[in-house]
């Protein structure tokens, strides 16, 4: 059950973050959408047990991971401080 609300958690994130990313680019709101992929992916990573959800988790970490780097490459070309001002 908890491995269902956690996979629940990281749809709703990325389903958050995604819609950031279209609508106003990746440096917009980095550091929030880093600290809530890196807290979904904590939780997942507790609940992984080496079975389908372990892999789902790889690929959320993977996903995240080249978020943060291309927000941080955006905010380091000259977009917003990482906080959407």
């Amino acid at each position: 059950m908890l491995i269902y609300i956690v996979l629940g958690l990281m749809v709703i994130s990325a389903a958050m973050i995604g819609y950031r990313f279209k609508r106003y680019g990746a440096e917009y709101r980095l550091v929030e959408n880093a600290a809530m992929i890196i807290v979904v992916a904590v939780a997942a990573s507790v609940n992984a047990e080496g079975g389908w959800f372990s892999w789902i988790n790889y690929i959320y970490i993977a996903l995240g991971a080249a978020y943060i780097v291309y927000g941080a490459y955006g905010k380091y070309k000259g977009g917003t401080d990482g906080y959407g001002q």
